[in-house]
Parts: C-alpha cells; structure tokens; sequence
C-alpha cells in the first residue's frame, strides 16, 4: 500500500480542528470557526493565506474566482473578452 501524503501535516490540520469544535461546539456561524482556525493555525505556525483572489478560464469564460478562503469558494462568470 502506498504511503499517504502530507499525513502528519492533515493529522496536525484534523487535531486543530477538534481542538476548535471542542471548543466552541456546534451551530456557530462559520466565520466564528475560521477566525478561530486562524487563530489556531497562526499559534501552530502553519502558514496560510486566508483568502485569496484569482482568476481561470473554461471552455472560453472567465471564471473569476473573487474569494479563496478558509473553508471555500466563491466564484462568478464573465464571458472572455474577444480578440477582435
């Protein structure tokens, strides 16, 4: 069987997790858990960007990813610009 990658790094990621759903339980807003994650993985010295812009394109449309966070994505459609 092959050997998993980065396991000792998501054992560390599941552990801070826990350690924020022990602490604050459940049926927060999820802004609560990711500033509580921030707080967790800037304690822990994990580097991390919290929210990230960029940009890709598919089959000819500009997917413009507006904001990459903590938990996930959030993306809008704009038709690529022609090259006329």
């Amino acid at each position: 069987m092959n050997e998993l990658l980065y396991k000792e790094e998501v054992f560390q990621l599941v552990g801070l997790c826990m350690e924020i759903h022990r602490e604050l339980g459940k049926g927060h807003d999820e802004i609560i858990y990711k500033d509580a994650l921030v707080v967790e993985l800037t304690r822990a010295g994990i580097p991390f960007l919290r929210e990230k812009n960029y940009e890709i394109t598919y089959k000819g449309v500009i997917t413009i990813i507006t904001r990459t966070s903590l938990s996930g994505t959030r993306f809008s459609l704009k038709p690529k610009p022609s090259k006329n």
